[in-house]
């Protein structure tokens, strides 16, 4: 197992921002992407359902 540094206050608070940048750019592009699914093409679904029951 991988163990991690110990650093001073100063060197954790600099590599957290460091992180949160990261995640800050990953929400961006998920967020990007999301939006671009929303705008893709629809298509008009051409399919005879039968049911089994009048309840479904």
């Amino acid at each position: 197992m991988q163990r991690n540094a110990v650093v001073s206050r100063e060197d954790w608070f600099e590599a957290h921002r460091k992180h949160l940048e990261r995640e800050k750019e990953l929400t961006k592009f998920r967020d990007l992407i999301a939006a671009e699914r929303r705008q893709l093409p629809w298509f008009k679904l051409r399919k005879d359902y039968v049911f089994e029951s009048e309840a479904g």
